[in-house]
């Protein structure tokens, strides 16, 4: 490209020289002149030659810069640890039934009573008698017997008392000769709470 340019920029000056040399010639010189033009004509049409052929263009190729590369930041904050609740399995307790008891309740409560001398002992005579009171103090109903031996009894031995309800039973000394002196011997009352009552009979 710069050897075109150079060629034409001489061409240009050569011809330039040319004119003006021949111009500072008269007119009488005509024929000179025309000559002169002609070969000013055939030296320019001589020097300048062909045209330069000039190539396409050259087009630069696009910068293949890649445009700078922004990093993300890293966040180095670690992320709390997730805490798993343990939820403890549900026992189904069973609930017993609650006993329901009636206010009124009251259990089975047979008492002896009797007349007792200073030991505690029911005094049997020898001719007579004595008395056993046997009383259900008690909320159900409960069932008795009077059993023993040196004794005899007039009436019931046995039974079943309800709550509140009394009865007598009449205990006699034996019918057979007795010795003299003192007789002791103990009644058995099932079912009482007190159920041995120690008996006595005087001496004659």
């Amino acid at each position: 490209m710069r050897l075109l340019v150079a060629g034409a920029v001489a061409t240009v000056v050569v011809g330039f020289v040319v004119g003006f040399a021949l111009g500072g010639r008269g007119p009488a010189e005509s024929g000179d002149s025309v000559t002169a033009a002609d070969t000013s004509t055939s030296i320019s049409t001589t020097t300048t030659g062909a045209p330069a052929t000039s190539g396409p263009p050259t087009t630069a190729a696009p910068s293949t810069t890649s445009p700078p590369t922004t990093e993300a930041p890293v966040s180095t904050t670690e992320a709390p640890p997730t805490t798993v609740a343990t939820v403890p399995p549900t026992v189904a307790t069973p609930v017993p039934t609650p006993t329901t008891v009636p206010s009124t309740f009251v259990p089975s409560r047979v008492v002896v009573s009797y007349a007792a001398d200073g030991s505690g002992r029911l005094v049997l005579p020898r001719s007579g008698s004595a008395t056993l009171v046997i009383t259900n103090e008690g909320g159900l109903a409960q069932q008795w017997l009077v059993t023993g031996t040196g004794f005899t009894t007039a009436g019931a031995t046995q039974g079943s008392l309800a709550p509140g309800a009394t009865v007598t039973v009449t205990i006699v000394a034996p019918r057979e000769e007795l010795p003299l002196g003192a007789v002791s011997g103990i009644i058995s009352v099932l079912g009482s709470i007190n159920p041995t009552v120690a008996f006595v009979i005087p001496a004659a």
